[in-house]
């Protein structure tokens, strides 16, 4: 049963806070802040209805805690806590709330007409996107390598016509393949 004692406007998220801290120096290039923010409402009951909108790319029910991707950038959600990778102002992460927040009260507001989904949509695969392109490195994306424009592919960061070598018969198969691993 849908915990309604936290949406008495229909809005299931209302108020949270926004901390900032320094992400840690392993993948240099990224931006530099995460942000950890914390909520004074539990959203845990609207994972499996976000999940059939948003295909999470990791969804744990028991836990209840989800993953999900904007742009290419990793959004952790639990119950009480967002947590918000590779930002590089709080204006960023206040930017990326007011659109969770927005997705997360649409969703709880019309949840009676989406189908709850309990399955984790798996992330599309860099070997296997490799395995679907020409694999000739012609540099035409702009990529150092058909392996480089795989791995951009599978974090969302890059799309499908920007291999300019794919054949009509691969740009089908890599649309079919990737429809499957939706990742928003």
């Amino acid at each position: 049963m849908d915990n309604m004692k936290n949406s008495d406007t229909g809005n299931l998220l209302q108020t949270f806070k926004i901390d900032m801290a320094e992400a840690a120096a392993c993948k240099p290039g990224r931006p530099p802040l995460v942000a950890s923010v914390r909520l004074d409402q539990d959203i845990g009951n609207v994972f499996p209805y976000l999940n059939a909108k948003l295909k999470a790319v990791g969804y744990n029910r028991q836990q209840p805690a989800m993953i999900i991707r904007q742009n290419g950038r990793q959004i952790a959600l639990e119950p009480n806590l967002i947590t918000i990778s590779d930002l590089a102002s709080q204006a960023e992460a206040e930017t990326i709330m007011k659109w969770l927040k927005d997705i997360i009260n649409t969703t709880w507001q019309n949840r009676v007409d989406i189908t709850p989904v309990e399955k984790v949509f798996s992330p599309p695969g860099v070997i296997n996107i490799l395995a679907l392109l020409p694999k000739t490195n012609c540099l035409k994306c702009g990529m150092e390598s058909c392996m480089a424009f795989a791995a951009s592919l599978s974090q969302g960061k890059t799309d499908i016509p920007s291999c300019l070598e794919l054949s009509e018969e691969q740009r089908k198969k890599l649309e079919e393949y990737l429809q499957a691993h939706t990742l928003e």
